[in-house]
């Protein structure tokens, strides 16, 4: 007789994904200010449902809390030791650390699942929290955004980059002979000597000229889109769609964001990027209330607290751990 059940070992994973999820769940909730009476039974009860349930939030605890883990994951090889300089520091707001990918950190990856083995494998790379400076082999020069990674090759004849993730920031040093060619997934943007940022969020690819020509080769299938200053198109990795923008800021490279009419829930994850952790907003409708203005990300601690002082809500957070917005 057959049966749609999966495996035992496989139920068994998935079991054990589902308890290290809410290990880390609960330990959010239990931090800051701490939780009520009400959420403290719920604890309690969920602790106690299971023997596995406490090992999976000790262990959690554990490996939020360990700094050699975190010195480890943040660590590089000594290839990308000697090409990178560290950027202008961002300081990040009360956050759990993220998880990279690295060899004395499988068991960490395994908890949520993050992955940075781009940043820590790329020619040129950032930290969480960090906007770098560097000069390409050709004599161009990038700023790369927080948590941005990118490959470099040139020659005799071409010169080719690619954005593994994040955004960079390209002031491309002209060159007649040899376009500049930049892949961000299946999207592919040639210039020759111009000014312009390239950022990747997701499915979706952003592009935006300040000064020069710019083309955009969107997915096959799709026409290609032309950029001159002022110009913007954001392209959809899933259907090549490639759609115009009116405008575009490049407050980052200010270390600022600027935003128009978002959610809550969109400015928590735009600063998120910009804090070695999560920023939590655990209230649905504070989620959904919408903002517009320019934040700095230089000190997320005080954006935090002054979009709460806006918005009449309280930022609670526990040093070096979490930020939550309610």
């Amino acid at each position: 007789m057959g049966s749609d059940m999966p495996p035992r070992g496989k139920q068994d994973d998935a079991q054990q994904s589902v308890t290290r999820r809410e290990a880390a769940e609960w330990v959010v909730r239990m931090a800051g200010d701490g939780p009520n009476d009400a959420a403290a039974a719920d604890f309690d009860a969920w602790r106690k449902a299971d023997p596995g349930n406490g090992r999976a939030y000790d262990a959690a605890l554990e490996l939020w809390a360990s700094d050699d883990l975190t010195a480890a994951l943040r660590g590089t090889d000594g290839r990308r030791r000697e090409k990178r300089r560290k950027g202008a520091p961002v300081v990040a707001f009360f956050t759990f650390p993220r998880v990279a990918m690295a060899g004395l950190a499988i068991a960490a990856v395994a908890w949520l699942g993050m992955s940075h083995w781009a940043s820590l494998t790329a020619d040129f790379a950032t930290d969480t929290g960090e906007i770098g400076a560097f000069e390409l082999a050709d004599g161009s020069n990038v700023r790369l955004d927080t948590a941005s990674a990118l490959d470099f090759q040139a020659d005799g004849t071409t010169r080719h980059a690619v954005l593994r993730q994040g955004r960079v920031y390209f002031d491309v040093k002209e060159d007649a002979r040899r376009p500049f060619v930049i892949n961000v997934g299946d999207v592919s943007v040639t210039v020759r000597g111009t000014a312009f940022d390239v950022g990747r969020d997701g499915d979706h690819v952003s592009v935006a000229v300040r000064h020069g020509r710019v083309e955009v080769a969107p997915p096959a299938g799709q026409a290609g889109v032309v950029l001159r200053k002022g110009d913007a198109v954001h392209v959809s990795l899933k259907t090549g769609a490639a759609e115009r923008q009116v405008a575009h800021t490049f407050d980052w490279l200010d270390g600022r964001i600027r935003v128009k009419n978002a959610t809550v829930a969109e400015v928590a994850r735009r600063l998120d990027t910009y804090a070695p952790g999560r920023i939590i907003v655990l209230n649905e409708e504070l989620a959904r209330q919408r903002l517009s203005g320019s934040f700095t990300v230089a000190d997320v601690d005080a954006t935090l607290k002054t979009i709460a002082k806006i918005l009449e809500a309280r930022v609670t957070g526990t040093s070096r751990l979490v930020a939550v917005l309610r």
